[in-house]
């Protein structure tokens, strides 16, 4: 996160803090007569920001100033996308045949340890048929490899269709 923007966060979180704050103090204020601090100094009494006018008047500001504040944060983001955006692709279409070389060696990997937990699987498989309870056996099972649709066979799928191998 730029500087820029790590202090505008911060401006808002103070600001929240601020108008919590100022929430709750209205909220627990006594009820006193609902006119302007304009009113109140006509009549002669406190007009200062002590006052449950100048808590709210002071609300209104801050309300504003949030609101100014996560414009400006919007802002500087869409910039910062604006700016980053072009360097992404670049750098990843730099990456990208080395990338697909690294994932076409995973998934032989990958093809090559289904194949060994195929081999694993037929003990088991084996003992099922004759009817041996193959709890005792404790045999490993591999989610990852079972069944037609397994988590492998849609990882090769994503491969493809990215792109990254043919």
């Amino acid at each position: 996160m730029t500087t820029r923007l790590a202090l505008l966060h911060e401006k808002l979180g103070k600001l929240a803090a601020e108008k919590l704050e100022l929430q709750e103090e209205l909220a627990n204020a006594p009820r006193s007569a609902s006119y302007s601090s304009n009113v109140a100094a006509l009549i002669g009494e406190d007009t200062d920001a002590s006052t449950v006018n100048g808590k709210r008047a002071r609300l209104r500001e801050l309300v504003a100033e949030e609101r100014d504040v996560e414009q400006a944060i919007a802002i500087v983001e869409r910039r910062r996308a604006e700016r980053i955006s072009p360097a992404s692709v670049s750098a990843c279409n730099a990456a990208r045949p080395e990338y697909g070389k690294r994932v076409a060696a995973f998934i032989e990997a990958l093809k090559a340890a289904k194949a060994a937990y195929d081999t694993l699987d037929e003990v088991p498989d084996a003992l099922e048929r004759e009817g041996a309870q193959i709890g005792y056996l404790q045999p490993v099972r591999v989610p990852f490899f079972a069944g037609n649709d397994n988590a492998m066979t849609r990882l090769i799928a994503e491969a493809k269709e990215a792109g990254h191998v043919g």
